[in-house]
């Protein structure tokens, strides 16, 4: 007790406790999606933020996320670019692969598809690492770090290798500075850039595929079961504009090209994108000719469109964002609803958006500038008008009481075109418009907003 009583005293500290990490407020999260996400109860992240009213928080507020051990920082939601794979992750941001898994819950490497969007600690730009080159046969982690004049040791515990000698053929191996080098410019010496936008995928809208080259190309691919279009912009880039169908099952899709070079050397590349799905809902019950919703009429129909817009004019017509078709843009029913005619189930899909009579005037108008391609009565779509507006861009202009154009005819943005009607399978005077791209019915109101490619 005497030896005790003579020990310096001090003071005296608890173990501090580490502060648990924080999240920022993404638009659309609420308290259950973000307790969700991180695997806690809401009740907790209440008590731990001292939030009084669960349905105040904000986007780009900061909630500190209990329950999370080993974890600190601000963390924040990611998606997975075009190209990036599960090692690539976790080497270029240099993160733990317990806690990674941990933060996302991942069971498998084959669950990072580009488009997810995942839960990472924000790092600085300068904190980020590159790729520097693809190892061939015969090369180890000492060879590499002896051309880049680094530590071998640095170089294996960067790249989340057990040694210098495991490395294996044709992986990229990342350095501690940051190189001008991309993962994607590495499938073909070529290419000098490849991404998609946006990402993830959405039903229902435009995906823009862009490739930018050093020398000139030759281009071929699929997205989600549909065949890519490459034409190029003023700019000299390679585009490709792809509608993704409102039904289109959410999930996994398939995306691939490939590449021919003026010297006839080919490379290709393939990867999984997310499919984002969206509720369009459900309109109400309609009452229609019985003999307009039979297979043995509008299955024809169908086919003949589809044989209209099959056919694909390399030249870009429009220019900028389409204009309304209509003078009062009055939508009473909009794109993606499903439907029941006749009292039968809600299996009709609506491919486009309908314009009410809401202005002094019927008159419709181009949206954009194109050819006409198709003029006539139609069963179903009534008095039709089909504007070819290039590179797989088409609009549809149905129901009309009149057309005031023919086949051929050069159409300029906000020509006079038709007249709003009630022909075909139409329950009252509207315009139903319909724009396909890539051979897909996408929601024409993108295409307001929007200047592509």
């Amino acid at each position: 007790m005497l030896l005790i009583s003579l020990l310096p005293i001090g003071n005296i500290h608890a173990q501090e406790t580490p502060e648990p990490p924080t999240y920022v407020v993404q638009p659309g999260d609420t308290l259950a999606t973000i307790a969700a996400r991180f695997g806690v109860s809401a009740e907790d992240i209440i008590a731990e933020n001292n939030i009084a009213d669960p349905n105040t928080i904000s986007v780009n507020a900061e909630l500190r996320i209990p329950g999370l051990d080993g974890i600190q920082g601000r963390i924040s939601t990611n998606t997975v670019p075009l190209g990036t794979t599960y090692q690539q992750l976790l080497k270029s941001r240099q993160l733990p692969e317990k806690q990674f898994v941990k933060l996302n819950r991942i069971t498998s490497p084959a669950e990072i598809v580009a488009g997810i969007r995942l839960l990472m600690p924000e790092k600085a730009e300068n904190e980020l690492l590159s790729p520097w080159k693809i190892v061939v046969e015969q090369q180890t982690m000492l060879d590499e770090a002896i051309a880049l004049g680094q530590n071998p040791w640095s170089m294996t515990d960067i790249n989340h290798q057990n040694g210098t000698w495991d490395t294996l053929p044709s992986e990229q191996v990342f350095a501690p500075e940051i190189s001008d080098i991309d993962p994607l410019n590495l499938v073909s010496a070529s290419i000098t850039g490849l991404e998609i936008n946006p990402l993830p995928l959405t039903q229902g809208q435009t995906t823009v595929v862009r490739i930018t080259a050093n020398q000139p190309l030759t281009i071929s691919g699929n997205l989600a079961g549909h065949p890519l279009n490459f034409y190029q912009d003023r700019n000299g880039d390679y585009v490709a504009l792809q509608g993704i169908y409102g039904r289109e099952e959410a999930g996994l899709a398939e995306f691939n090209i490939n590449i021919r070079d003026a010297d006839n050397t080919t490379s290709s590349y393939a990867q999984l994108l997310l499919v984002e799905a969206l509720n369009f809902g459900k309109l109400a019950y309609l009452s229609v000719d019985p003999a307009l919703i039979d297979p043995t009429i509008t299955e024809p129909e169908d086919e003949y469109l589809w044989s209209i817009i099959s056919s694909i004019t390399p030249v870009q017509y429009w220019d900028g964002p389409f204009q309304s078709p209509t003078d009062d843009p009055c939508i009473n029913a909009a794109y993606g609803t499903s439907r029941s005619y006749n009292n039968g189930a809600f299996f009709n899909f609506h491919t486009g958006v309908d314009f009410g009579v809401c202005a002094q005037n019927l008159n419709i108008y181009a949206p954009a500038a194109g050819v006409v391609v198709f003029t006539g009565p139609l069963n179903v779509r009534g008095n039709a008008t089909i504007i070819d507006h290039g590179q797989g861009v088409f609009s549809g202009i149905y129901h009309q009481s009149e057309i005031l154009v023919t086949p051929g005819t050069q159409i300029t943005p906000g020509m006079l075109v038709g007249l709003i009607g009630n022909t075909g399978r139409s329950t009252g005077p509207h315009l139903h418009w319909d724009l396909w791209v890539g051979g897909v019915q996408i929601d024409p109101l993108e295409w307001l907003d929007t200047s592509f490619p």
